[in-house]
């Protein structure tokens, strides 16, 4: 292969043991290509023991005969010893080989992987940055990302990973496993954008929801009133920050992660977990309830979104997949993954969905900890109290998300304690309307006492199973 330009002119030929290169230009300007050289060889390189991570370096070797300048490049592979207990970020990567040898950033006494935010949020599934309990992390399915040391713009990370690919990992992991960590008086929200990340510090019935029968229109906030100081987080309020991980242009390669770090491998696992993570739907107007599925709740948080700002793809509106054709909503999800909604960006059904359970995730892990706090369960003589979050805040993306809380009288049956017994998470609103309905079989019909064909208003919480 002949390659040119105004500054070189070079020819690569393939040999059994590597490449030739011929190039004839000045010294300074060979000097460049043998550098150019050694970079892309060493960065591109895959390690020689399989998922182990490896160091190569680069030897030039250069000879001088007859005022003809010959450089020899040699790459040196060595296995790194630690394990991926002694270096957090080594489960990052599969079969990665680092260059070495090369400058780097400065740094002060920061030992670890230096990455963009952006990276590291793509490699680990990241959706958003959170405030959780007085801090911020980072969290993916499976991992969580907690800052535990920070010195100027340098922050160091230690990544948490829960080991088992197919389990959720809890935001209470952060309490439990890094104590220690920053809080938002030494790192927020905003000083992410402004701050270098350095990985590895840390030695250590029938649903209508989402069907086109679902009143979207009608659908409002609630007129629950805000919790009160008794859960007050820093500034009041939950803090959640978009990352953007849907809209950033990273193509990640095989040795960029491990299986369950991948976001195409992690999506279908988000739906199975959304399948067994509860959600109470409670109509403040009506109030009356819904027991559902998070799953179901998040296709129908994404019919919302389109109801109030229409997706349209080549000037035509665009019809999201609906329930009701004897399809499972998971079926729905998985099948439709992949449908385009922007014709200026590369966001998909599959990354809204990802960015809606991030925030659905995040507010019910919220929940079970306030709900372990000291004085939570207090209640009046005569009725008990439902908290949670405004449905529509998570529609429209409203952050911060600020927790609500109503009055239930005791006479419900006792749904309060189940709602969090199962740590479901509450969202309110005025409209939902009557979610559960029951089939049109007409052995039914000539039974069933009319007024009981949907959730009576007023009078008691309906679950479904």
């Amino acid at each position: 292969m002949l390659v040119s330009n105004d500054d070189l002119e070079f020819e690569i030929r393939s040999m059994k043991d590597g490449a030739l290169v011929i190039a004839t230009r000045t010294l300074g300007t060979l000097a460049e290509l043998a550098q150019q050289l050694a970079w892309t060889g060493s960065s591109f390189r895959c390690s020689l023991f399989e998922d182990r991570i490896t160091s190569s370096e680069a030897i030039i070797d250069i000879s001088n005969i007859s005022d003809r300048y010959t450089f020899k490049l040699e790459f040196r592979d060595r296995r790194i010893g630690l394990t991926e207990e002694e270096l957090c970020w080594c489960s990052l990567f599969r079969g990665a080989s680092m260059a070495e040898g090369f400058p780097i950033p400065d740094r002060e006494n920061e030992p670890g992987l230096e990455m963009s935010l952006p990276l590291v949020a793509a490699i680990g599934g990241v959706r958003h940055a959170a405030e959780f309990e007085g801090g911020v992390v980072l969290k993916g399915f499976s991992l969580m990302f907690v800052p535990l040391r920070r010195e100027e713009d340098r922050v160091s990370w230690h990544l948490i990973s829960g080991g088992d690919c197919e389990t959720r990992l809890s935001y209470e992991e952060v309490l439990r496993r890094c104590p220690d960590r920053l809080l938002v008086d030494k790192l927020s929200l905003e000083d992410l954008q402004s701050t270098r990340a350095i990985i590895g510090w840390y030695p250590n019935a029938m649903s209508i929801l989402g069907s086109a029968d679902a009143n979207y229109e009608n659908i409002d906030y609630s007129d629950v009133t805000n919790a009160g100081l008794s859960i007050k987080l820093t500034g009041g309020s939950l803090g959640f920050q978009q990352f953007g991980v849907g809209e950033a242009n990273i193509t990640l390669g095989p040795k960029d992660g491990k299986c369950h770090f991948q976001r195409d491998g992690t999506y279908s696992r988000i739906i199975s977990a959304a399948e067994k993570t509860p959600v109470l739907l409670y109509d403040s107007s009506d109030k009356r309830s819904w027991l559902v599925p998070a799953s179901d709740v998040m296709l129908h948080i994404a019919h919302h979104r389109n109801y109030v700002e229409q997706f349209e793809i080549k000037g035509r509106k665009l019809e999201l997949p609906t329930t009701g054709n004897g399809q499972s909503v998971k079926q729905l999800l998985l099948q439709h993954m992949s449908i385009p909604l922007s014709d200026h960006e590369c966001y998909t059904l599959k990354d809204m969905i990802g960015n809606i359970w991030s925030v659905l995730e995040f507010l019910r892990d919220y929940k079970v900890q306030a709900d372990t706090r000291p004085g939570a369960s207090l209640h009046g003589n005569l009725s008990e109290f439902l908290r949670g979050f405004e449905f529509k805040a998570v529609v429209e993306g409203r952050s911060p998300y600020r927790e609500k809380k109503t009055s239930i009288l005791k006479s419900c049956g006792g749904w309060p304690a189940l709602v969090k017994d199962v740590d479901a998470l509450v969202l309110f609103a005025s409209g939902y309307g009557d979610i559960i309905q029951p089939l049109k079989d007409p052995s039914i019909e000539d039974t069933l006492c009319h007024s009981w064909h949907t959730v009576r208003k007023g009078k008691i919480i309906w679950q479904q199973v």
